[in-house]
């Protein structure tokens, strides 16, 4: 059977490989951040570039 309700059919949550691959990517690009709020830290643009996604 398969649930398309879960928040993993495809598998990838426990995929190690695509988890490892992906942490990965993003850590090379975008670093592991400061641990602050982005208020006292400041932002990245992918933060910004969301919230303008998300205003549609």
């Amino acid at each position: 059977m398969i649930v398309f309700s879960s928040n993993n059919y495809l598998g990838h949550a426990t995929d190690i490989r695509f988890l490892r691959n992906r942490a990965f990517e993003g850590i090379s690009k975008y670093g592991t951040g400061t641990g602050g709020s982005r208020l006292i830290t400041g932002n990245f643009v992918i933060h910004e570039q969301l919230e303008c996604e998300l205003r549609i």
